[in-house]
């Protein structure tokens, strides 16, 4: 997840904050305010009972559990290996992070900005957190995940409050059958 990028679609923050009022606060449908891919992910994140004004509450896994994680997606993380160091060091330079993450959003890695993966773990955005849907609402990695497609998350976009510091970029990451097998996320 990265610092605020240059805007390539027309979505004003104004349009955001009113959209984020008619779907939050009035139940409404913000039908052309927002991307479709971020209104579907709103709506699935609220038919999961996620409140968007509380902190998502993640956890990240303990060393040993992250260890397990990586051994089990070594392939993955072999072949995307190349990919995640060139976007890190573009990411470094932007003050932004690259991530990579397994089908069901668990951070294998993530490199780039020292400074902003500092401050993105004020967030969990660190290896062994899960950002998928279900745990933390809308956000790149876990609406790539849901839509199948890359996908853009920018501030209020986030389902939840809190995440409204990020803006990301994500890609799915499919293998030579058409399975998901990971996401790569800026």
């Amino acid at each position: 997840m990265a610092r605020v990028l240059p805007d390539s679609r027309a979505v004003s923050s104004d349009a955001v904050v009113q959209a984020r009022r008619t779907f939050f606060e009035r139940g409404g449908a913000p039908v052309g305010q927002v991307p479709n891919a971020i209104l579907q992910s709103w709506r699935r994140c609220r038919s999961l009972g996620l409140a968007a004004d509380r902190r998502p509450a993640i956890e990240p896994v303990d060393s040993a559990r992250l260890r397990s994680l990586r051994e089990q997606h070594e392939r993955l993380w072999r072949l995307a290996r190349p990919e995640v160091e060139m976007l890190a060091t573009d990411a470094a330079a932007t003050g932004s992070v690259a991530i990579l993450t397994d089908a069901d959003g668990w951070i294998l890695d993530a490199e780039g900005s020292t400074g902003f993966l500092d401050r993105a773990g004020r967030v969990a955005l660190m290896p062994g957190a899960c950002w998928n849907e279900a745990r933390v609402g809308t956000n790149a990695i876990g609406t790539a995940i849901a839509e199948g497609q890359s996908v853009e998350v920018r501030g209020g976009e986030h389902y939840a409050s809190a995440n409204r510091i990020l803006n990301c970029s994500a890609a799915p990451i499919f293998d030579p059958y058409g399975q998901l097998v990971g996401v790569l996320d800026i």
